[in-house]
């Protein structure tokens, strides 16, 4: 039978190549193209590939065709292909079949084939193996084409085909075929995929025409959440009922799992583990204690999960236990405590984003809980690895838009968004007999990683850094010091926006369709306060000003008061949410435009006659 199967591929494989591929062949739009018009700035462009997708009993087979040319002197060193894959696994391998290198010569494609000097395999690891092709003759505007072939043992989830790749792409087909003997959920994402495809429920073969590369997709958490691409997912509803694999709908598949969770939960005296913890006098404070006390008497296994285990045995039994454990323990323990939470699933940004039509386990990384704290607060908790003494700001992998609740009949998906990260700076400018100086200091809260003093004397030449401290850290808060001084009294001082760095890093494409996704909201502030302005005078009029969108949701202002012996100036600039969906895309985008016009004032301080 399996020799059967093999030449059955074979042929397969063959007839469809066979109908699309014409090796060696250039056409004349080909020869002439020297740059792609709707992304200018490529060094490769992939003319056409085609994919032969197979599912089998063991996972799944490509043969794969690929036609590239080289555009500038840069693509001669992003042409060679490399790929890897585990050693001495029959299913799961990547081999190289075929290819050419194709050169225009007086009017003439010559073609130089690949030989077996031109492939690299070498071990990576004692458990990896990389395949390298290093094409011979090239130059700018050489064509290179290959085949490999691909077999991967993944038979539960996988996501074997892109269309949209790191180069732009003419032309990318896909087609499928399911010689298993199981049934396969076939998951489209991109928004190009599901305009054309969307309601095409027995589709077997896709195509896309000039498709952007990657690198247009900017401002988003995982680029993998927009990529033009297929996935697969094994569906067992037609032979089996009540698995998390036979779940098409969200419904039934929280079913499961809060039956996974009560099971889990067989037989816990949860009184006994809570009376050991004691109580703060505010929620918040109990809470603390409580995932304290996890981490202190139990095993975190390093691993995040979704799906529970045994309390009894694993957790409590001193075993090394996965985060979905510790959490519903902490629900449990909450409970007792008069402390109300509940169970959301979420997928970490370098996993990809929940989808939302359906429950794709391979887009799910961890079963966190949402506690109910004093004063209307909400947290999320993962009680296994984050710290309790800032459960303000846990891991910002965990926040990636969406989050599905499981104990709810109905499908209910929420927006958490991370907490409010916090920046402030207050400087002062101080006009001496011989010199003048800038002290700064900066501190941070939140997810800023980096204390960044803006150095608004930048275009005044003459400014040196007199001092500069090291971070300190206390509650929470990092803070840090600076001191510029000039010896140069010029007549005119210049002192840029502190935020024109920031708005810079917020440049959106035209005609963007997909949604805008910042690290974290935050608030900046920057204070200037100038002393004995009777020496110098501000030239600025009307610079008091203040522009929002987005219900408020982003604000910018700068304000000017002139007190008795001093300047203040204020800068301010809140991003009060992390995802601007495509429907708010263009009042976002009129808010940055007047915010840039209104970067380019300077503060003037000209010396007094």
């Amino acid at each position: 039978m399996k020799t059967l199967h093999s030449v059955y591929l074979f042929i397969w494989f063959s007839i469809s190549f066979a109908q699309k591929i014409h090796w060696g062949e250039l056409k004349q739009n080909e020869i002439e193209l020297k740059t792609v018009d709707f992304e200018t700035d490529a060094d490769l462009v992939i003319l056409e590939e085609f994919g032969d997708l197979k599912i089998t009993r063991f996972g799944y087979e490509i043969l794969e065709y690929s036609k590239i040319k080289i555009l500038t002197p840069n693509g001669l060193d992003l042409i060679n292909r490399s790929w890897t894959y585990p050693k001495n696994n029959i299913h799961n391998k990547v081999s190289f079949e075929k290819g050419n290198v194709l050169n225009v010569e007086n009017n003439e494609v010559q073609i130089h084939p690949l030989k077996k000097t031109d492939l690299i395999i070498h071990s990576i690891d004692e458990n990896t193996e990389e395949l390298k092709i290093l094409f011979p003759n090239i130059r700018v505007g050489s064509v290179v084409e290959y085949r490999r072939k691909i077999l991967s043992n993944a038979d539960l989830y996988s996501s074997p085909w892109r269309f949209q790749n790191d180069h732009p792409t003419l032309k990318s087909t896909l087609r499928l075929q399911n010689a298993s003997n199981f049934k396969y959920k076939i998951i489209l994402m991109g928004d190009r995929l599901h305009k054309k495809y969307g309601n095409k429920s027995n589709q077997k073969v896709w195509e896309l025409t000039n498709i952007p590369s990657t690198k247009t997709i900017t401002h988003v958490h995982n680029v993998e959440d927009f990529r033009e691409r297929l996935m697969l997912q094994f569906d067992s509803s037609t032979s089996t009922h009540g698995t998390y694999y036979s779940s098409t709908r969200w419904s039934d598949f929280k079913k499961v799992l809060i039956n996974d969770i009560n099971t889990s939960l067989y037989k816990l005296s949860i009184s006994n583990i809570a009376a050991k913890i004691p109580s703060g006098k505010t929620k918040e404070q109990t809470l603390i204690n409580c995932i304290q006390y996890l981490q202190d008497n139990y095993k975190w296994s390093g691993r995040y999960s979704v799906t529970p285990k045994d309390l009894k045995l694993n957790l409590l039994s001193n075993q090394p236990a996965h985060s979905a454990d510790f959490n519903i323990l902490l629900k449990e323990i909450l409970a007792y405590k008069k402390i109300n939470s509940y169970y959301v699933i979420g997928s970490f940004r370098s996993r990809g984003k929940l989808v939302l039509e359906y429950p794709v386990f391979s887009r799910m990384s961890n079963l966190f809980l949402v506690v109910d704290l004093d004063q209307k607060k909400q947290r999320l908790i993962d009680a296994a690895s984050m710290d309790p003494k800032n459960i303000d700001f846990p891991n910002l992998r965990f926040f990636n838009n969406s989050f599905i609740r499981v104990d709810t009949s109905v499908d209910i998906f929420l927006a958490i968004e991370p907490q409010l990260s916090v920046m402030e700076t207050v400087s002062e400018l101080n006009f001496m007999k011989s010199e003048v100086q800038l002290k700064s200091l900066t501190k941070a809260n939140g997810y800023f990683d980096e204390i960044r003093i803006p150095e608004i004397v930048q275009k005044n030449a003459e400014f040196s850094t007199k001092y500069e401290s090291e971070p300190q850290t206390k509650d929470n808060w990092t803070s840090k010091s600076k001191i510029f001084q000039t010896n140069d009294l010029k007549n005119i001082f210049q002192f840029d926006n502190p935020f024109v760095d920031d708005f810079q890093k917020f440049e959106i494409e035209n005609n963007r369709n997909i949604p805008i996704e910042f690290d974290f909201p935050f608030i900046k502030t920057f204070v200037l306060k100038i002393n004995h302005f009777d020496r110098y005078q501000l030239m600025n009029d009307n610079f008091n000003y203040q522009v929002s969108c987005l219900d408020s949701s982003l604000i910018y202002s700068q304000d000017l008061q002139k007190m008795d012996d001093h300047y203040l100036v204020t800068w301010q600039f809140l991003v009060g949410k992390s995802h601007i969906n495509t429907s708010e895309i263009k009042e976002f985008t009129e808010f940055l435009q007047k915010v840039k016009l209104n970067l380019q004032n300077s503060l003037i301080l000209k010396k007094s006659n």
